[in-house]
Protein backbone atom coordinates (compact mmCIF):
# COMPACT_ATOMS: atom_id res chain seq x y z
CA UNK A 1 0.00 0.00 0.00
CA UNK A 2 1.42 3.71 -1.28
CA UNK A 3 1.64 6.49 1.44
CA UNK A 4 -1.66 7.31 2.69
CA UNK A 5 -0.23 11.16 3.51
CA UNK A 6 -0.40 10.14 7.02
CA UNK A 7 -4.09 9.65 7.32
CA UNK A 8 -5.33 6.63 9.44
CA UNK A 9 -8.83 5.04 10.23
CA UNK A 10 -10.07 1.55 10.90
CA UNK A 11 -7.85 0.00 8.82
CA UNK A 12 -4.96 0.40 11.33
CA UNK A 13 -7.31 0.07 14.19
CA UNK A 14 -7.36 3.62 14.86
CA UNK A 15 -9.60 4.15 17.41
CA UNK A 16 -8.18 1.21 19.08
CA UNK A 17 -10.54 -2.00 18.99
CA UNK A 18 -12.42 -0.25 15.53
CA UNK A 19 -10.97 -2.68 13.44
CA UNK A 20 -12.18 -5.90 14.76
CA UNK A 21 -15.76 -3.90 14.72
CA UNK A 22 -15.38 -3.17 11.50
CA UNK A 23 -14.55 -6.78 9.89
CA UNK A 24 -17.18 -8.68 12.50
CA UNK A 25 -19.89 -6.11 10.61
CA UNK A 26 -18.55 -6.55 7.16
CA UNK A 27 -18.16 -10.20 7.70
CA UNK A 28 -22.10 -10.40 7.27
CA UNK A 29 -21.73 -9.79 3.46
CA UNK A 30 -20.39 -13.82 3.51
CA UNK A 31 -24.55 -14.15 3.74
CA UNK A 32 -25.30 -11.91 0.76
CA UNK A 33 -24.81 -13.54 -2.98
CA UNK A 34 -22.55 -10.61 -4.94
CA UNK A 35 -22.57 -7.77 -2.26
CA UNK A 36 -22.48 -4.45 -3.82
CA UNK A 37 -20.39 -2.06 -1.62
CA UNK A 38 -20.50 2.06 -1.89
CA UNK A 39 -18.07 4.18 -0.27
CA UNK A 40 -18.80 7.67 0.00
CA UNK A 41 -15.05 9.76 0.59
CA UNK A 42 -12.11 7.34 -0.70
CA UNK A 43 -9.37 9.58 -0.39
CA UNK A 44 -6.51 7.06 -1.37
CA UNK A 45 -8.47 3.89 -1.41
CA UNK A 46 -7.17 1.89 1.86
CA UNK A 47 -11.10 1.23 3.14
CA UNK A 48 -11.98 0.10 -0.18
CA UNK A 49 -9.23 -2.27 -0.49
CA UNK A 50 -9.91 -4.13 2.65
CA UNK A 51 -13.21 -4.27 2.24
CA UNK A 52 -13.27 -6.05 -0.94
CA UNK A 53 -11.14 -8.49 0.26
CA UNK A 54 -12.53 -12.09 1.51
CA UNK A 55 -15.56 -11.47 -0.44
CA UNK A 56 -16.90 -11.53 -4.02
CA UNK A 57 -18.32 -7.99 -3.21
CA UNK A 58 -17.91 -5.21 -5.96
CA UNK A 59 -17.75 -1.61 -4.89
CA UNK A 60 -18.67 1.96 -6.72
CA UNK A 61 -16.89 4.70 -4.64
CA UNK A 62 -17.79 8.30 -5.12
CA UNK A 63 -15.23 11.25 -4.12
CA UNK A 64 -14.54 14.37 -6.07
CA UNK A 65 -10.49 14.27 -4.73
CA UNK A 66 -10.48 18.25 -3.91
CA UNK A 67 -8.84 17.74 -0.50
CA UNK A 68 -9.24 19.36 2.80
CA UNK A 69 -5.81 21.67 3.86
CA UNK A 70 -5.00 19.10 6.34
CA UNK A 71 -4.95 16.40 3.30
CA UNK A 72 -3.07 19.18 1.25
CA UNK A 73 -0.46 19.51 3.61
CA UNK A 74 0.33 16.10 4.27
CA UNK A 75 0.57 15.45 0.36
CA UNK A 76 3.30 17.98 0.53
CA UNK A 77 5.19 16.36 3.18
CA UNK A 78 4.59 12.73 1.32
CA UNK A 79 6.10 14.51 -1.82
CA UNK A 80 8.96 16.81 -0.71
CA UNK A 81 11.90 14.69 -1.92
CA UNK A 82 9.71 13.68 -5.60
CA UNK A 83 10.10 15.64 -8.59
CA UNK A 84 6.52 16.00 -9.77
CA UNK A 85 3.72 15.72 -6.79
CA UNK A 86 1.56 13.08 -6.87
CA UNK A 87 -2.43 13.43 -6.04
CA UNK A 88 -4.69 11.45 -3.85
CA UNK A 89 -5.99 10.46 -7.06
CA UNK A 90 -2.77 9.23 -8.62
CA UNK A 91 -2.51 7.47 -5.26
CA UNK A 92 -5.85 5.97 -5.53
CA UNK A 93 -5.34 4.21 -8.79
CA UNK A 94 -1.90 2.84 -8.06
CA UNK A 95 -3.27 1.82 -4.76
CA UNK A 96 -6.03 -0.23 -6.55
CA UNK A 97 -4.17 -1.31 -9.54
CA UNK A 98 -0.94 -2.53 -6.68
CA UNK A 99 -4.27 -4.52 -4.48
CA UNK A 100 -5.84 -6.29 -8.03
CA UNK A 101 -9.05 -4.85 -7.53
CA UNK A 102 -9.45 -2.10 -9.74
CA UNK A 103 -11.38 -4.32 -12.20
CA UNK A 104 -14.07 -4.36 -9.39
CA UNK A 105 -14.18 -1.00 -8.47
CA UNK A 106 -16.64 1.95 -10.57
CA UNK A 107 -15.25 5.31 -9.87
CA UNK A 108 -17.44 8.30 -9.95
CA UNK A 109 -14.93 11.34 -9.33
CA UNK A 110 -17.88 14.12 -8.50
CA UNK A 111 -19.48 15.45 -5.51
CA UNK A 112 -21.67 12.98 -3.42
CA UNK A 113 -24.69 15.22 -3.38
CA UNK A 114 -25.08 14.89 -7.71
CA UNK A 115 -23.48 11.53 -7.73
CA UNK A 116 -25.79 9.83 -4.56
CA UNK A 117 -29.28 11.44 -6.85
CA UNK A 118 -27.65 9.70 -10.00
CA UNK A 119 -27.40 6.44 -8.50
CA UNK A 120 -31.36 7.00 -7.16
CA UNK A 121 -32.50 8.24 -10.30
CA UNK A 122 -30.61 5.29 -12.07
CA UNK A 123 -32.63 2.53 -9.44
CA UNK A 124 -28.53 1.83 -8.41
CA UNK A 125 -29.07 -0.09 -4.48
CA UNK A 126 -26.36 -1.36 -2.17
CA UNK A 127 -25.78 -4.07 0.60
CA UNK A 128 -22.97 -2.02 2.31
CA UNK A 129 -22.43 1.61 2.16
CA UNK A 130 -19.16 3.32 3.93
CA UNK A 131 -20.06 7.46 4.64
CA UNK A 132 -17.04 9.00 5.28
CA UNK A 133 -17.10 11.99 2.83
CA UNK A 134 -17.63 15.52 4.04
CA UNK A 135 -17.44 16.05 7.40
CA UNK A 136 -19.52 19.20 7.52
CA UNK A 137 -22.95 18.90 9.71
CA UNK A 138 -24.95 19.23 6.76
CA UNK A 139 -23.28 17.60 4.02
CA UNK A 140 -22.96 14.67 6.50
CA UNK A 141 -26.73 14.51 6.85
CA UNK A 142 -27.94 14.78 3.34
CA UNK A 143 -25.08 12.15 2.50
CA UNK A 144 -26.89 9.87 5.28
CA UNK A 145 -30.65 10.36 3.58
CA UNK A 146 -29.18 9.86 0.61
CA UNK A 147 -27.48 6.83 0.94
CA UNK A 148 -30.59 5.40 3.11
CA UNK A 149 -32.53 5.84 0.10
CA UNK A 150 -29.94 3.22 -2.13
CA UNK A 151 -29.76 1.25 0.76
CA UNK A 152 -31.17 -2.16 0.12
CA UNK A 153 -33.35 -4.16 2.82
CA UNK A 154 -31.03 -5.46 5.29
CA UNK A 155 -28.42 -3.95 3.94
CA UNK A 156 -25.85 -1.91 6.19
CA UNK A 157 -25.17 1.87 6.86
CA UNK A 158 -21.56 2.50 8.55
CA UNK A 159 -21.06 5.94 9.69
CA UNK A 160 -17.46 7.33 10.36
CA UNK A 161 -16.17 9.15 12.67
CA UNK A 162 -19.68 9.61 14.30
CA UNK A 163 -17.23 11.50 17.52
CA UNK A 164 -15.06 13.40 15.44
CA UNK A 165 -14.82 16.81 15.91
CA UNK A 166 -13.47 20.79 14.60
CA UNK A 167 -12.88 22.93 17.85
CA UNK A 168 -16.46 21.56 18.66
CA UNK A 169 -18.24 23.37 15.93
CA UNK A 170 -21.57 22.53 15.36
CA UNK A 171 -21.48 23.27 12.02
CA UNK A 172 -18.08 21.51 10.85
CA UNK A 173 -18.63 18.53 12.42
CA UNK A 174 -20.66 15.47 11.53
CA UNK A 175 -21.95 14.40 15.02
CA UNK A 176 -25.47 16.33 15.30
CA UNK A 177 -25.71 15.78 11.29
CA UNK A 178 -25.71 12.39 12.82
CA UNK A 179 -27.83 12.86 15.05
CA UNK A 180 -30.80 14.20 13.32
CA UNK A 181 -30.21 11.73 10.83
CA UNK A 182 -30.68 8.93 13.63
CA UNK A 183 -34.02 10.37 14.81
CA UNK A 184 -35.98 10.99 11.90
CA UNK A 185 -35.46 7.12 10.62
CA UNK A 186 -35.20 5.69 14.10
CA UNK A 187 -37.98 2.90 13.43
CA UNK A 188 -36.25 1.98 10.05
CA UNK A 189 -32.98 0.46 11.74
CA UNK A 190 -31.53 -1.28 14.41
CA UNK A 191 -28.18 -0.61 15.96
CA UNK A 192 -25.29 -3.25 15.42
CA UNK A 193 -22.54 -0.83 16.57
CA UNK A 194 -22.71 2.97 18.44
CA UNK A 195 -19.04 4.18 19.70
CA UNK A 196 -16.15 6.15 17.25
CA UNK A 197 -18.31 4.72 14.02
CA UNK A 198 -22.02 3.78 14.13
CA UNK A 199 -23.13 0.63 11.95
CA UNK A 200 -27.14 0.30 11.22
CA UNK A 201 -29.15 -2.19 9.80
CA UNK A 202 -31.92 -1.22 7.16
CA UNK A 203 -35.02 -3.02 8.76
CA UNK A 204 -37.73 -1.83 5.91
Amino acid sequence: MLNEYGMYGWVHDIPTGSKIIFQNVLSLLKRVNNPKILEIGTYVGTSIIEMLKNNNATATVIDCWQLSPLEQTNIKKYSNNKATIETAYDVFIKNIENANVKDRITIIRDDSCSALNNLLRNNEYFDFIYVDGSHKCLDTHYDLILSWNVLKKNGILAIDDYEWSVNDSILESPKIGINHFLDKYKKEYVILSKLYRIFLRKIV
